[in-house]
């Protein structure tokens, strides 16, 4: 039985021994390359879990935006093709104001991790930032996948992913372009409960991102701007059932 949130990179998904996570404590967090928790009690595995499982992570907004609270996975290597999958719950924040904004997810490409095979440095190669949409009428994750064909100063492909009440999931699948200035590369996303390998919620299959690879990935409260951290000290949001791959589908069938 998954516990919380554990991770893998392979062709075949490893899962770890459910004796890992006897209980519901910060060696929870043994299953990542790391943890980073700036204040005391503001990030914490806590029971039960999402999804039926026993426990989930636990990460608190603070009055300071410096403060973070995220674990991160290093072992991708320079992967070429990469997929990830998670649960959420951001309840306890209800709905935020358009100018409140806080980074929850990347997928990074950094030199100092693939032996410079692909020329890049803490590169944000896909990304979910938390906030309240522009009518401030929902909660979206405000999205970019990095496309150097887009005609942008940032190189960013943008979309938007819904981000509501109770439990959530998303999965997304990410594939590099075959070659240099080739418009092949490819990004899947499913979210909202659908399940179905065959219909994502967004596609794109002409991404150039030859000069991008995945290597690492964070996952919780990595940087807040001021305002969110004003506007939800001392409240939490929650995270479980990571799991990545280099190929197969996760939660879709």
């Amino acid at each position: 039985m998954k516990k919380i949130i554990t991770k893998c990179v392979f062709v075949s998904c490893l899962m770890l021994s459910a004796n890992a996570f006897a209980q519901c404590d910060d060696t929870n967090f043994a299953a990542w390359s790391d943890a980073r928790e700036d204040v005391a009690g503001q990030l914490e595995a806590v029971a039960p879990g999402l999804s039926a499982t026993a426990c989930k992570m636990q990460v608190q907004s603070t009055a300071d935006p410096a403060e973070r609270a995220r674990v991160q996975d290093d072992s991708p290597q320079c992967e070429s093709s990469y997929r990830a999958r998670f649960v959420f719950d951001i309840t306890a924040l209800g709905q935020l104001p358009s100018a409140e904004r806080a980074k929850v997810y990347n997928a990074q490409c950094n030199t100092t991790l693939n032996g410079n095979a692909v020329a890049c440095s803490n590169t944000g190669v896909v990304q979910f930032k938390l906030k309240g949409a522009t009518d401030e009428s929902s909660n979206i994750f405000r999205s970019f996948v990095i496309d150097e064909g887009v005609a942008n100063a940032d190189n960013r492909r943008k979309f938007d992913i819904p981000a509501g009440s109770g439990e959530q999931e998303v999965e997304i699948q990410w594939v590099r372009a075959s070659a240099d200035g080739v418009a092949d590369g490819q990004f899947r996303a499913w979210w909202g409960g659908n399940t179905t390998e065959a219909t994502p919620d967004l596609v794109y299959t002409d991404l150039e991102n030859f000069n991008n690879c995945i290597d690492r990935t964070n996952l919780g409260l990595i940087s807040g701007n001021a305002s969110f951290a004003a506007g939800n000290t001392g409240l939490n949001l929650f995270f479980d059932e990571f799991e990545s791959r280099r190929q197969t589908g996760i939660g879709v069938n």
